[in-house]
């Protein structure tokens, strides 16, 4: 005998996944129909092309933070505090994301945050200062800077 409770759970979840499906079969048509417009582009520069030799670029997509918002939340952070270590930031970070982190997915986020503070000092906008205890700390290299541009 079947359980009605079990039985409107599992029609949810179907009704659910067929949307999703859906939504995902119209992403597909979606990307066929722009690559197969790159294509004609380039015959149009360069009619002896040979598109199959472009290989498929893996798409990462973010756990944590929505594109471009990790940046945002490490700069709010260190406009707010001035100056702070890795580990800092890391719990900060979480900790406005409301995240609940394991062990090893405090991993993972660490080194999300950390490639963002690396690529921030690399693009100048944020420089590490010295000290003796042997962290990483981290600062706004020029605080005037508006970053909201």
């Amino acid at each position: 005998m079947a359980e009605p409770h079990v039985i409107s759970a599992l029609t949810k979840k179907r009704a659910y996944l067929l949307g999703k499906l859906k939504e995902y079969q119209k992403l597909v048509r979606e990307c066929k129909k722009d690559i197969n417009a790159i294509d004609h582009s380039l015959h149009l520069f360069d009619s002896g092309y040979c598109i199959d030799t472009i290989k498929p670029k893996r798409h990462y997509q973010h756990r944590f933070f929505k594109h471009g918002e990790s940046t945002k939340v490490i700069l709010g952070l260190l406009k707010e505090h001035g100056q702070l270590t890795n580990r800092q930031i890391y719990q900060l970070a979480a900790d406005k994301k409301g995240l609940a982190l394991s062990k090893e997915l405090k991993r993972e986020f660490s080194k999300s945050v950390n490639g963002v503070l690396k690529l921030l000092g690399r693009e100048g906008v944020l420089e590490t200062i010295d000290n003796q205890d042997n962290k990483i700390i981290w600062k706004i290299k020029d605080p005037d800077i508006n970053l909201n541009s």
